[in-house]
């Protein structure tokens, strides 16, 4: 009787555990935003990401920054208001360590709201923490804005974007990304012939850096070229190496290939830093100005967006120079002129060496060239 006593008490205990967690309501984005005292039109004092697969961290908002910084303030307010909270998916254990590609901290002043990202689950996750010097830590989970991996593929160019540019260059770059599609970029093209010219670019900065350079960006790069640039910035030791693998073009993008690589795992590569980095020259004509250019890698993933601004003030080359054939000769249809070739004052009627003039054959023979003179003898 005991026994049966104490088994449904347990089973009264259980159920009323699973009715408690049945009766908790999944939080909004906007109910998360709250947590640090902000409303729906609050802005955050600073926001900081960390990149946890490339031990790289940034703060990259501030309200101390410019305007454009103010507008990124306000883009990860959306983000997370755009965010709903799930149930957590089944069999799914959390370890932040090991799952986790972004840390985000959104700071309001000394309130602080602690996310982390699982790009490769789309899964936006709050750490709840409590406690004093012993902290517990609860997990909930959120659906993202769809837009969320975007952005943070997007501030990760903000290190690597050169001196001249600005944050605008980002802003651009991802609205750019907004408006990639996945069918239209999937769809095959025909291939884009290049040159290596790795002696035409130095890049040594801290971040990535993806980019299309023109005659404009660097008067080393000839008019009808553009110079294609894939660097992965610092890395600790050499064993580190980037190619631009192929280039195509379809009906809607032009499309880069990026491959990488890092030293294999019991190598004892040199500690010293290395800036792998590879360039190639296309003729401009083949990367129409209209078709944005996607840089991507061996997955598929966006590194970089671009839409090419050269030549705001000169015409667009749209296709190479005329260049004539023989069969062309004599036509007059649209020849470029013929290089002048200089006149030679060529004596047909040189003299024998008997000093009478040379017979000439018949018709317009070539002439032939003058004979040596004899040698001389005492």
């Amino acid at each position: 009787m005991k026994k049966i006593v104490t088994s449904l008490m347990l089973s009264v205990l259980m159920l009323g555990l699973l009715l408690a967690g049945g009766c908790s309501s999944l939080m909004s984005g906007e109910e998360l935003w709250s947590k640090i005292g902000l409303d729906a039109d609050g802005v955050p004092t600073e926001v900081e990401i960390e990149y946890l697969k490339e031990n790289v961290g940034t703060t990259v908002y501030t309200t101390t920054m410019d305007k454009t910084m103010l507008e990124g303030l306000k883009s990860v307010r959306s983000l997370v208001l755009g965010s709903s909270e799930i149930k957590q998916p089944k069999g799914y254990t959390f370890v932040p360590s090991v799952q986790s590609t972004h840390r985000i901290l959104i700071h309001n002043r000394d309130e602080v709201l602690e996310l982390y990202y699982v790009k490769g689950d789309d899964l936006l996750v709050w750490q709840d923490s409590r406690g004093g010097d012993v902290k517990t830590y609860d997990y909930r989970y959120f659906k993202p804005h769809d837009q969320f991996t975007v952005f943070l593929d997007g501030v990760r160019q903000l290190a690597a974007l050169p001196g001249e540019q600005t944050g605008e260059d980002l802003v651009s770059s991802l609205e750019l990304r907004a408006t990639i599609s996945p069918e239209e970029l999937r769809e095959e093209g025909v291939g884009v012939e290049y040159e290596v010219a790795l002696d035409m670019y130095e890049h040594q900065k801290q971040g990535s850096f993806y980019r299309v350079l023109s005659h404009e960006d660097d008067v080393m790069i000839p008019y009808t070229k553009y110079l294609i640039v894939a660097a992965l910035g610092e890395q600790p030791t050499d064993g580190y190496d980037i190619t631009v693998d192929h280039i195509e073009r379809n009906t809607y993008y032009t499309k880069v290939y990026i491959t990488s690589e890092s030293p294999y795992i019991g190598e004892s590569p040199n500690p010293t830093p290395t800036y792998p980095i590879s360039a190639v020259l296309v003729n401009v004509w083949d990367v129409p100005k209209e078709l944005p250019v996607v840089f991507l890698d061996v997955d598929n993933n966006i590194l970089e967006v671009q839409q090419i601004t050269a030549f705001k003030n000169t015409d667009y080359p749209t296709a190479p120079p005329a260049t004539p054939t023989p069969s062309d000769a004599g036509t007059g249809d649209n020849l470029e002129p013929s290089p002048t070739v200089p006149e030679v004052d060529i004596n047909l009627t040189s003299e024998s060496p008997s000093g009478e003039p040379a017979a000439s054959g018949e018709g317009e023979a070539s002439p032939s060239p003058a004979p040596s003179p004899s040698p001389q003898t005492e």
